[in-house]
């Protein structure tokens, strides 16, 4: 969220985001010793809040997704992470997924949303992600569109 230019696309799976005013249920094990390593300003929220103007302006395509009964609890930050992203008004995608944990089937499953998240954004920029018709269709929309206002 520094520097979004410097990305093509961004997609977190179950990201150990750590809610701010996280509690004992976010900080077991390893994650305390995350929040206490990291800095308050070092966080990816304050890192969102303080670049969002850039990070709207980009269009940097950025997908979440996380199981609501992940065993780290990364859904309560990734939620959060979600809402911040909502009320900034940037596009992303969010999926919660419902019954998923960390590990088992979803462990399965996300890495191949995340990899044909990254995959459209790479074909979307590349310019191969529609046909000459899609194109000539959308140009007509959007003349169409421009003409309602």
């Amino acid at each position: 969220m520094a520097a979004p230019e410097r990305w093509q696309a961004i997609a977190a799976i179950a990201p150990a985001v750590l809610p701010e005013n996280a509690g004992p249920r976010n900080t077991f094990g390893v994650l305390a010793q995350l929040q206490e390593a990291m800095a308050e300003d070092d966080s990816v929220l304050h890192r969102l809040r303080t670049n969002a103007n850039a990070v709207r302006a980009s269009g940097l395509p950025i997908f979440l997704r996380v199981g609501d009964r992940d065993m780290f609890r990364m859904h309560d930050g990734t939620e959060q992470l979600h809402r911040a992203l909502w009320d900034a008004d940037i596009g992303h995608e969010y999926h919660l997924v419902h019954g998923a944990d960390h590990v088992g089937p979803e462990a399965l499953a996300a890495p191949r949303a995340a990899f044909a998240f990254v995959g459209a954004a790479q074909r979307r920029a590349a310019g191969t992600d529609r046909s000459d018709a899609d194109r000539a269709s959308e140009v007509e929309w959007r003349a169409w569109a421009e003409s309602r206002h």
